[in-house]
């Protein structure tokens, strides 16, 4: 496995593909629903949308759901890092491995491996794992997607599950759970007659249930009138119940005091989320050992825990041993691997001890705390997870330092929309100071606003140039003379940059990444062709890009560089050597490691 693959793998968690663990003898089996609403349906409702709010048991009802009707299921449990498509590919690639017999997808392990995927590229690549998954389904089989909020307004990758859904075989069916609003636009969603919605009204407990709920999971008795009274204050809400009802339960780690109806009321008064957090604050919280307290909120800021990361944080030696007994008693706490190395506190638990960390350590502690998880990451070679670390931080100079060291790397890795959404979310006032940050985010985004990259790489080239760091003011006027080439057509202001950019590369190209030296010669190669019309420095560049391309395995920038190649050979009337060009290139116009925008160009 390269280190394309590998950076992919780590930021997969282990846990990704399996159900959360449930307690079966501390669950309502919710017939009703599955009964009346989907077991009705079968098969022929391929897309199953559950949207409801918080702790409204969406995750508990599909596996539910699953296992009492026997249906063949693959678990996508989604998480923030699917923003970047590229990982949601490689995830779902290697979810179908683990649950489809004998399935393989070759090719696009070589594209994720060794290509260059762009935005232009995702329908290809999810064409074929559709296409490999369909040769190997032997039944029905759901992929449920759950907990899509987290993803947000992520539009490429929202984009790319629409194309999924769209063209998937008839074997595959899905559900898709969220607290929030879908973002979907698929046109199976659209016009699916058969498509199911459920929302958080379907999954409120009624009277009887909560009559259940009590008598059967908690043992204790409850007349009509009080479950009347729960299900007035709390409208069915599943986690307001079961919070509520939380003082009675057994096997805690201390057992809470017991709420009053009016003390419920209260809390349910102040909203779902405002309940919550009173909740953990008053009848979870105080409950845990007050030594512990400091810890978990220094671990709250951490979207995985990692043990050895949470060691170095917090100065509990037992910490990972009290982190695995909360996960087992269902604290609030969960296992995301099977050798208790990583945990992750629920999503609502983490946003409270967040809270409570903010007010008790303060912004300066708050802040150490992100600046030492990205160290860790750092030294365990996942420059991206540091990059997010430290935008939580708002330290941008350490960030300009990790993206200039490091963001070739994490470019050639397929990390590029990982990285554009990291930027995306600085104010662009603020990402304008920083010259290497406005200088990736500028290239970045070149397949999704390229109109609007040149502000980002002048004002960087200008910084670059005060700070005589040559190396990012070269790849900056590297990507100004692309700009006027492919998207203004302003030649002669390209024109004018090229003589700078032709000396700094000559004092600077050897001590470039191969990657980057690749993209600034096939640039300069074009502005020598388009916008001077000079055929022999054109040639000399190009040919120095496509040998170090050829050299390097990348079939990708050979595209790219015999593009410019061909032209040269035309426009300077040596036919022979521009059909020379084209032949070389008409197996690259059909190769699947060949980006589509370069592969266009080759058509």
């Amino acid at each position: 496995m390269n280190d394309s693959a590998s950076q992919l793998r780590q930021s997969i968690a282990s846990n990704k593909f399996y159900p959360p663990h449930i307690n079966q003898s501390q669950l309502l089996e919710r017939y009703a629903i599955i009964a009346d609403r989907l077991t009705d349906a079968e098969r022929t409702k391929k897309i199953v949308l559950i949207e409801a709010q918080a702790g409204q048991g969406k995750t508990t009802l599909t596996y539910q759901y699953l296992v009492c009707c026997n249906h063949p299921f693959i678990w996508y449990q989604i998480g923030s890092e699917d923003c970047d498509p590229v990982i949601l590919l490689s995830a779902l690639q290697l979810a179908l491995s683990k649950n489809i017999e004998g399935f393989t997808s070759n090719q696009l392990t070589e594209i994720l491996e060794n290509g260059q995927i762009g935005p232009m590229d995702l329908r290809r690549c999810a064409n074929i794992l559709l296409h490999d998954a369909d040769a190997q389904l032997q039944e029905d089989t759901f992929i449920v997607f759950d907990d899509l909020h987290l993803i947000g307004n992520s539009e490429l990758t929202n984009s790319l599950l629409d194309h999924i859904i769209d063209t998937s075989p008839p074997q595959l069916h899905f559900i898709f759970t969220s607290r929030h609003p879908f973002k979907l636009k698929a046109e199976e969603i659209k016009k699916n007659p058969h498509l199911l919605f459920l929302d958080t009204k379907d999954l409120a407990l009624d009277l009887a249930e909560i009559e259940d709920f009590y008598n059967t999971i908690l043992g204790k008795s409850i007349t009509r009138s009080e479950a009347r009274d729960i299900l007035e204050v709390t409208n069915g809400w599943v986690m307001g119940i079961v919070l509520a009802a939380h003082p009675y339960a057994k096997g805690s780690i201390k057992q809470p005091k017991k709420l009053s109806g009016d003390e419920i009321k209260r809390l349910l008064a102040e909203g779902n989320d405002g309940y919550i957090l009173t909740f953990f604050k008053d009848e979870i919280f105080s409950h845990i050992p007050a030594k512990l307290h400091t810890s978990l909120q220094r671990l709250a800021f951490l979207d995985e825990i990692d043990i050895q990361l949470a060691h170095i944080l917090v100065d509990e030696d037992k910490i990972d041993q009290h982190l695995d007994r909360m996960a087992n008693e269902n604290y609030f706490v969960y296992h995301l691997d099977l050798e208790n190395h990583t945990f992750r506190f629920h999503h609502l638990f983490q946003e409270f001890l967040q809270i409570m960390g903010r007010q008790s350590l303060g912004p300066e502690q708050v802040s150490q705390i992100y600046l030492d998880a990205a160290e860790y990451y750092l030294e365990n070679d996942l420059p991206e997870k540091a990059l997010k670390a430290l935008r939580s931080a708002e330290n941008y100079p350490h960030m300009e330092t990790i993206l200039k060291r490091h963001g070739p790397q994490l470019i050639s890795a397929n990390r590029t929309l990982t990285i554009l959404d990291i930027l995306q979310s600085i104010p662009e006032e603020t990402l304008r100071e920083y010259s290497w940050l406005s200088l990736f985010y500028g290239f970045l985004s070149r397949d999704f606003t390229p109109r609007q990259t040149l502000p980002y790489f002048e004002s960087c080239r200008n910084q670059f140039l005060l700070d005589g760091e040559e190396a990012g003011e070269l790849m900056s006027l590297s990507q100004i003379i692309y700009y006027h080439f492919v998207i203004s057509g302003q030649y002669h202001s390209g024109s004018r940059l090229l003589e700078r950019t032709k000396t700094l590369f000559e004092r600077n190209h050897l001590l470039l990444p191969d990657e980057i030296t690749i993209i600034v010669a096939r640039n300069l190669a074009a502005g020598y062709c388009f916008f001077d019309g000079n055929m022999q420095q054109a040639r000399h560049y190009a040919q120095l890009s496509c040998n170090l391309a050829i050299n390097l395995g990348s079939n990708n920038f050979t595209a790219a560089s015999r593009f410019i190649l061909g032209y040269i050979g035309l426009l300077s009337g040596n036919r022979l050597a521009a059909r020379n060009e084209i032949e070389q290139s008409h197996a690259l116009a059909n190769d699947p490691l060949v980006g589509m925008s370069n592969r266009l160009t080759l058509h």
